[in-house]
């Protein structure tokens, strides 16, 4: 789903016209609330990604040489995916014990790049896509109009009813959620 879709997708819930000047009369703001709403997703479930960094002569990287911002960083691991121990020394510099000149694999949460071109896609997984139309009509919503704050909540509710039902699908344990008779 690109940007332009979560932006015709929310001009359809909002009973708006799709056409080109209804469209260039929201992008901004739409594409603001579903930058807002990536960034809630991220943070809910904590999404990862994985780098192969080369450390220096003394086992050291730059968080800031990741190819997102980074969040926090889950584990390091060297090419055989042992874990390796780390911390930071300053503030964005991690030093890898018996690392140097090595390439480690880096898992770190990240917050996605934000969406600006009509063909941006989220930088999230595929199915968490869907959501995000319901946050930017949510949004939408809140504005100065009474009539319209009022259906809000609705909104925002469908939003948080898609994310249940991906951490449902795609991040619970089946024993997170299946019912068991104990024979009590």
């Amino acid at each position: 789903m690109t940007l332009n879709d979560i932006i015709y997708a929310a001009l359809r819930q909002l009973e708006r016209g799709t056409d080109a000047q209804t469209v260039d009369k929201f992008r901004r703001v739409f594409t603001d609330y579903a930058n807002s709403g990536q960034r809630r997703l991220a943070n809910r479930f904590k999404v990862t990604r994985l780098e192969t960094v080369k450390l220096d002569d003394k086992g050291r990287f730059n968080v800031d040489s990741l190819e997102r911002s980074c969040v926090m960083i889950e584990k390091i691991t060297d090419e055989s995916g042992s874990e390796m121990s780390w911390g930071e020394i300053v503030t964005g510099v991690i030093e890898v014990t018996n690392g140097a000149n090595a390439d480690v694999n880096v898992y770190y949460r990240y917050m996605p790049r934000e969406m600006s071109s009509p063909t941006d896609v989220p930088e999230l997984p595929s199915y968490m896509h869907s959501a995000i139309p319901y946050y930017v009509v949510g949004c939408q919503r809140c504005g100065s109009d009474a009539d319209t704050q009022a259906t809000a909540g609705a909104h925002f509710d469908l939003f948080n009813r898609e994310v249940s039902d991906i951490y449902s699908q795609h991040y619970a344990s089946k024993d997170a959620y299946t019912l068991k008779n104990m024979g009590w």
